[in-house]
């Protein structure tokens, strides 16, 4: 088996002669980033994740899993099986500047910050969901910048300024996770569409959690990826009609978490992800723990 794993996002020359010519960028390819995570040593990435960044009035915020930032199982508050407690973070946040060689044109260009996880006295600088105690909620979102409200949604790097359409949802319809699972990113970080189906019936809870089950074999580098159902031609509307636009429609409807427990390899098929109606819980109403909450008995 080859070890080959492509670098994907790095710009080659003469993209012009590529295959695809009559192909379009899906801006949302670049409404995620890849979730950083440093070695003790603040200069080595660890492990990674995804993250995608979200706004609420004139905040903007990167939404991940709570198990990212944390490095503990939501479910048990065991550590992961690294054992690794992140301190700090990197992320990649998508810009549009003109493009040279056209300026009626944009081109994707990526933001880089490095940012700690804790203030200098141990207050999370994440917020995690008001029911994560009960319910187990495996969110964080992080503040991240300031946002002017009246700003161009063509070219915003927020998810929630996507056009979205309130579908339809069925137990086996499609739908697709965009995220990291390896680390071949490059350049300007493109998201990988990794698709599935959805497994369990969407008007159901799966363990009393606002949560639902995809049948997709994914990678824990996906964990924080927005996943969304997209149609093409005749769609089903939420509201039971039929729309026969000859644009994709779209729906984002969570944020995937992880797979489901198992010691056969082959059973991992099955993962979950979180409501997209948990999310804006998280946003308003949200706290943000400390470290001795998080890793009772471990030094700061």
């Amino acid at each position: 088996m080859s070890g080959y794993l492509p670098k994907y996002g790095a710009q080659g020359p003469n993209p012009e002669n590529y295959f695809f010519k009559s192909s379009k960028i899906d801006i949302l390819s670049f409404k995620t980033t890849p979730f950083e995570l440093f070695a003790p040593d603040g200069i080595s990435v660890s492990t990674h994740a995804t993250g995608f960044h979200w706004r609420k009035g004139s905040v903007g915020y990167v939404i991940t899993n709570r198990h990212v930032v944390t490095g503990r199982d939501c479910f048990t508050d065991g550590l992961m099986p690294s054992g690794f407690i992140p301190r700090k973070a990197r992320v990649y946040m998508c810009t549009w500047e003109p493009d040279p060689a056209d300026n009626t044109k944009r081109r994707p260009w990526r933001q880089t910050t490095k940012f700690d996880l804790y203030d200098e006295d141990g207050r999370a600088n994440w917020i995690q969901h008001p029911l994560f105690d009960e319910l187990r909620i495996d969110l964080a979102a992080i503040p991240f910048c300031d946002v002017e409200e009246d700003q161009d949604h063509s070219y915003s790097p927020f998810l929630n300024d996507y056009s979205f359409t309130e579908l339809r949802h069925d137990v086996g319809s499609d739908v697709t996770i965009l995220g990291y699972p390896f680390r071949n990113y490059a350049g300007i970080n493109p998201a990988i569409w990794k698709r599935g189906t959805m497994a369990s019936e969407p008007s159901l809870l799966v363990d009393g959690k606002p949560m639902f089950l995809i049948d997709s074999l994914s990678r824990p580098g996906m964990s924080g990826s927005p996943v969304i159902k997209r149609v093409y031609g005749a769609a089903q509307l939420a509201d039971g009609s039929l729309s026969l636009t000859p644009s994709a429609l779209t729906e984002f409807i969570g944020i995937y978490s992880g797979r489901l427990a198992s010691l056969e390899a082959s059973d991992a098929a099955i993962a979950y992800a979180w409501s997209a109606d948990a999310l804006s819980q998280l946003i308003e109403h949200g706290s943000s723990p400390t470290f001795a909450d998080v890793h009772p008995g471990i030094p700061f």
